[in-house]
């Protein structure tokens, strides 16, 4: 413990050299645990890999009012890459003349070009209503069935029964 001041200069040098020593304390010691816990959060990051000019979509889970959380879209874009600064890191940026922005690579996802549209044609799904599963009547609109239009035992196949019953319920 250092000796006491005699007068009041000397006490606010000393004050000074102290604060001094607790503040470049404190700035070691959080460097030391933000690094700690950067090594925690990347180490569960998922291993990820995009190239300088490739289109990516942000995960931006920001809510507005007046609007059902399930509704609103939680990936926005297509934004650009436009520098890798580490593993985790990227610069991303909307058009060119937008201001460039810094993101971290679990929010982020490739961006396809209209795959969803064509992929939707390809899908072997069985169709949720067929006309041809009717026995002897005609719907008067296919998308929205109500009971009088048909019932469950006038189905042939039994994957079509439990669609009905669930359209028919709700």
């Amino acid at each position: 413990m250092p000796e006491p001041a005699k007068n009041a200069d000397k006490y606010a040098l000393q004050a000074m050299e102290r604060l001094q020593e607790a503040t470049q304390f404190v700035r070691n010691y959080t460097a030391k645990q933000m690094q700690q816990v950067k090594k925690y959060c990347d180490a569960s990051v998922k291993p990820k890999q995009f190239g300088e000019n490739e289109e990516v979509l942000l995960f931006d889970p920001c809510k507005k009012r007046g609007q059902f959380a399930k509704w609103q879209v939680m990936w926005k874009g297509p934004f650009v890459v436009k520098k890798h600064l580490n593993d985790c890191n990227y610069v991303l940026q909307k058009s060119a003349k937008s201001r460039p922005f810094v993101v971290h690579v679990d929010r982020m996802h490739k961006y396809l070009h209209g795959q969803d549209d064509s992929n939707a044609e390809n899908l072997d799904l069985p169709p949720l209503w067929d006309n041809s599963n009717v026995q002897g009547r005609s719907l008067r609109s296919p998308g929205r069935m109500s009971k009088a239009d048909i019932s469950v035992g006038e189905i042939e196949r039994d994957g079509q029964a439990n669609r009905l019953d669930y359209v028919n319920t709700h």
